[in-house]
């Protein structure tokens, strides 16, 4: 899926701004952890097999109530991060709105929703590759 160039920019503007991904962000040495651009790369992968809202639901899967699981955690960011560009907010789960949206009875439908979030996936994995990677930090608090 090819993002536009609209999505491009947002996902850029994202980054830029206050979001869950950048460490050390507004400064020279803003970074991202170099996990989230493995898991945002295994994000499409995972659509493919095993459909978006399966996808959705694992990657907004947070682990235990003490987030001691970081894979989970991390995974959890980088959701909360696309549901932001999907919508402009982040105040339910990706997994939650994607089913309170998904018609089971229009495929046509479901299918554009999938488009979109795979664009939005793509424009946030080539904003992502705009920052230094950080291969010594594991997460991003």
């Amino acid at each position: 899926m090819k993002p536009t160039e609209e999505q491009i920019r947002l996902a850029l503007n994202y980054l830029l701004n206050e979001n869950h991904l950048v460490i050390d962000i507004g400064t020279e040495r803003a970074r991202i952890a170099s996990t989230y651009s493995g898991y945002i790369a295994s994000f499409g992968g995972s659509v493919v097999q095993s459909g978006l809202l399966g996808t959705a639901l694992m990657y907004c899967n947070n682990g235990d109530p003490n987030n001691t699981d970081r894979v989970k955690a991390n995974r959890a960011k980088l959701a909360k991060s696309l549901h932001h560009l999907l919508t402009g907010n982040d105040d339910v789960p990706l997994f939650e709105y994607l089913k309170s949206n998904w018609n089971y009875n229009d495929p046509l439908q479901n299918q554009a929703i999938t488009n979109k979030v795979m664009q939005l996936a793509v424009a946030l994995k080539l904003a992502i590759r705009s920052y230094k990677l950080d291969d010594t930090s594991s997460e991003n608090d």
